[in-house]
């Protein structure tokens, strides 16, 4: 009897340690798994990160681009505005240099 109680918790013994066994090894598979699964979404997320600071960036450059062009053209008619202005006071002078020597 002692020897089939003896046998009985050997094999008991024996069950358990298949079941840590292969649980440590369920345990082990679900972790990498686990790690690459977060591996994949990091990468992803990454992806998608860059692909929305690109967008971003064009969406800048576009608006720069923009601002520059209205720049420009506000520039210029302040320059066509300075030249008539400039033209203007130019006949002012020289009409007011041939009164003085026509007097």
């Amino acid at each position: 009897m002692i020897e089939e109680a003896v046998a009985a918790v050997k094999k008991a013994e024996s069950q358990a340690d298949d079941l840590l066994r292969q649980t440590q090894g369920n345990c082990a598979g679900i972790i990498r798994e686990a790690e690459d699964k977060a591996k994949k979404q990091k990468e992803q997320l990454l992806k998608e990160a860059q692909k929305e600071a690109a967008a971003r960036m064009e969406q800048a450059k576009c608006q720069g681009e923009i601002i520059l062009a209205e720049s420009a053209q506000q520039a210029a008619k302040e320059a066509d505005s300075i030249r008539l202005l400039a033209k203007s006071e130019e006949e002012k002078a020289v009409e007011a240099v041939l009164n003085a020597l026509i007097e």
